[in-house]
């Protein structure tokens, strides 16, 4: 972010609670670690992109309606995407020890 106003490139970001809004010039509210909200926003703003090709250039209108289609297909709202797509390798595995540390966790309260 620095660079950007120091060359004086706008800054566009999604702002959550624990963020500092002051270096950024357009400021989008949202929660930046949900992977819902993430994907919701990836897609309108996919869209808006599609929408302007399509009024900028009319003559191309079949390529851009196939590329709608085919980011609408890979953004839709109700499609569940698993953990291997969406997350790294580390934070999957520190899920893993999480939930096994809870399943530890469970068996010794059972115990007890």
């Amino acid at each position: 972010m620095r660079e950007a106003n120091l060359k004086g490139i706008p800054v566009i970001a999604l702002v959550d609670t624990n963020c500092n809004p002051n270096d950024i010039d357009y400021v989008i509210p949202s929660n930046d670690d949900a992977i819902r909200a993430i994907k919701l926003l990836v897609g309108r703003m996919a869209d808006a992109v599609i929408e302007g090709k399509m009024m900028r250039k009319d003559e191309e209108e079949e390529t851009v309606v196939e590329t709608r289609s085919t980011i609408s297909r890979r953004i839709d709202e109700d499609e569940e995407l698993d953990d291997e797509m969406l997350l790294g390798d580390s934070t999957r595995a520190k899920i893993v020890y999480e939930q096994e540390s809870e399943s530890e966790e469970d068996d010794t309260d059972v115990q007890a």
